[in-house]
């Protein structure tokens, strides 16, 4: 995934996402739904949404639950496209 960056050693990762495909308002609603998981910052750039991922779960590792984050993101995406 091209618009990924995972620091491992920092335990961050930023993820750019085109605002068109990806609603704000399920971004958001996804951020929320991994509060206490990561520390998160949400920029918006043009058509853009940037994330800031801080992982704040212990044990965990950053890169699992950044793709489980993705994929649940994903199947928001769809699910609000399919009760449409």
């Amino acid at each position: 995934m091209k618009n990924l960056k995972i620091d491992k050693k920092q335990k961050r990762a930023e993820l750019s996402l085109n605002s068109v495909f990806y609603p704000e308002d399920i971004v958001e609603r996804v951020i929320k739904d991994f509060e206490g998981v990561f520390d998160t910052k949400l920029e918006r750039e043009g058509g853009r949404i940037n994330i800031k991922l801080k992982l704040m779960a212990k044990g965990a590792n950053i890169e699992d639950v950044t793709y489980k984050f993705i994929n649940y993101l994903l199947a928001e995406v769809k699910n609000s496209e399919v009760n449409m």
